[in-house]
């Protein structure tokens, strides 16, 4: 009898890709931005060739960018309000086509900041610089009278304080350094006779169309108490109602030497002492006093959020 044949054998499997590639768009299908030079990214998490895309009628094929013929981008821009649509259609390496796919947006005017106050001393603050930081232009509710900031840098004129002419319904300066703007980073003792919040247009973060690069946010320190802002650095949390924790006392002030810090809770009139090693929540429209002292070389450096 002859030996049984025990040689291997080998065989080639192939992979029958019948499957048409899919868009996804971002912005999402039916989903808003307040960009007006957003990019649009055609995602079809496979290689493709587009054959067809337009953006509101107009043919954008060859401004399509991609670095791994997957994810394809349109840089659009100066957008108007409303609705705007891709139409796309693509091949993929195994000559599969997709249908011709339709994804709309809408661009929608950014929404304001809603900082929430209650009747009397409100500690409170911006997490992004106003659009127009006028005193004026940012406290609108005419029951807001007075205004007061504090700036530790100044220690034998900190105080800055602004009161509402009844008259002219307009915020005059009563102290020696006038308080004529509203900005990031620093803290405000707002005095008001309603509950109604007050509605602030911020700055939106940089966009892919911005002019210049977004910068690093730094809140400059005094020796002793310090009466700050909490910004929210991402910028996600700078419209809609204040009030959104953005980070702790712990790593926002992990760039000074502080010991002692404290919000205010003006529904029950007192201090809230934010904890060192806590992790104390900092939330959005909140002012914070903050006891900064000198590091061993004696440099006072500025808070980086």
């Amino acid at each position: 009898k002859g030996a049984a044949d025990t040689a291997s054998t080998s065989a080639t499997v192939y992979n029958l890709d019948k499957t048409a590639p899919v868009m996804t768009a971002t912005p999402a299908n039916a989903g808003t931005t307040s960009l007006t030079s957003p990019f649009v990214t055609l995602d079809f998490a496979e290689k493709v060739t587009i054959d067809k895309a337009t953006f509101d009628g107009v043919d954008v094929k060859a401004s399509l960018v991609t670095t791994d013929d997957q994810k394809w981008i349109y840089r659009a821009a100066d957008l108007a309000l409303g609705t705007h649509t891709i139409v796309a259609k693509a091949t993929d390496l195994a000559g599969n086509a997709s249908a011709e796919t339709t994804s709309t947006f809408s661009v929608v005017a950014r929404a304001d900041f809603a900082l929430a106050l209650v009747a009397g001393w409100n500690a409170v603050s911006v997490p992004a610089n106003p659009v127009t930081p006028d005193i004026d232009s940012v406290f609108t509710n005419t029951a807001i009278d007075v205004a007061i900031a504090y700036d530790a840098q100044n220690p034998a004129s900190p105080w800055r304080i602004a009161t509402r002419n009844p008259s002219t319904g307009l915020f005059v300066s009563t102290t020696e350094r006038s308080l004529t703007d509203v900005r990031q980073g620093l803290g405000y003792w707002v005095h008001t006779d309603n509950f109604q919040a007050q509605k602030v247009a911020l700055q939106a973060p940089p966009g892919p169309g911005a002019a210049s690069p977004p910068t690093v946010v730094t809140i400059p320190t005094g020796n002793g108490w310090n009466f700050v802002g909490v910004v929210d650095v991402s910028g996600a949390n700078t419209t809609g109602a204040s009030g959104v924790t953005v980070s702790n006392a712990d790593s926002y002030f992990a760039s000074v030497n502080w010991s002692r810090a404290y919000t205010y809770n003006a529904t029950a009139l007192q201090f809230t002492p934010l904890v060192k090693g806590a992790a104390a929540a900092l939330n959005t429209g909140a002012g914070v006093w903050v006891f900064v002292s000198p590091q061993a070389d004696g440099s006072l450096p500025a808070i980086v959020p």
